[in-house]
């Protein structure tokens, strides 16, 4: 029997994050994977590995592997009542930020640390939950570049910002010093007529201009960043980049198709 060594995933290797996924085991892998391709994640072979340069500032390494069974109690436990956010919550323990979607699984996490853990029970099943949890990864691991989130959906001229559910926990990230859009699709370049959407059910067949202070608003309330503490200062600032370039429009919602059938709407 030989050892089994970890499985290496990067998010947005073609923009060079220094953000990793580590899976323990080829079977968790598989597990995961569906997940992994639609977020972005590519598998880095370890001579790849070697040749990076790593920051200890820039560089997280998320460790996935089956809960124990310690572990899995935590998951499995009932909320403290401090959840604000419904299945999912954040507490300090001993320096370390412990996040955990309950029944799901269970994340360990400092900034000044470059190696995270996360434990999962049935990642096959629980497809959805998983994929909130790497988002939340993404989301934390990034923010001191000032890469933003959302809960939407790519379209031609822009992007959609919509509740979790409504986009099937689809995600945006947008990247202001590179002008990118990380979407499910791939990376694409961020144009000067960005267009944000934001769905409205009492438009009817029109569309309508969002103020720049009302787009600001709009994408300060609806990110991927999840925090008892508010949004910090990187993150604000390139939120406020956004809004002053962008091009915010209330789109009806009757006329919106989603991904399931058309991969964008026409505006």
């Amino acid at each position: 029997m030989t050892d089994q060594r970890p499985i290496y995933y990067q998010f947005g290797t073609e923009l060079k994050y220094q953000v990793f996924a580590r899976i323990e085991d080829e079977h968790l892998e598989r597990e995961l994977l569906p997940v992994l391709d639609k977020m972005g994640f590519s598998r880095i072979d370890a001579e790849k590995l070697k040749s990076i340069e790593f920051s200890r500032s820039e560089t997280k390494v998320l460790k996935l592997s089956k809960a124990s069974l310690k572990v899995s109690k935590q998951i499995l436990g009932v909320s403290n009542g401090m959840d604000r956010f419904g299945p999912e919550s954040i507490s300090t323990q001993g320096g370390y930020e412990v996040y955990r979607y309950q029944g799901v699984g269970m994340m360990i996490f400092s900034q000044q640390s470059p190696t995270w853990e996360m434990g999962v029970l049935n990642p096959a099943t629980n497809t959805e939950a998983v994929k909130v949890m790497l988002t939340r990864f993404v989301s934390w691991s990034l923010v001191q570049k000032g890469v933003v989130g959302f809960w939407g959906v790519s379209v031609n001229e822009g992007f959609v910002v919509m509740k979790p559910k409504d986009s099937l926990f689809e995600s945006i990230f947008i990247d202001i010093n590179q002008m990118a859009m990380i979407t499910q699709d791939g990376v694409k370049p961020i144009a000067g007529n960005l267009q944000i959407l934001r769905l409205d059910d009492t438009l009817k067949n029109a569309t309508r201009q969002m103020s720049k202070e009302g787009l600001l608003s709009f994408l300060c309330a609806n990110t991927t960043y999840l925090s008892y503490s508010g949004l910090p200062t990187s993150m604000r600032s390139s939120l406020y980049e956004v809004s002053s370039f962008a091009n915010g429009v209330v789109y009806p919602v009757e006329n919106f198709e989603p991904r399931s059938k058309v991969n964008s709407p026409e505006l």
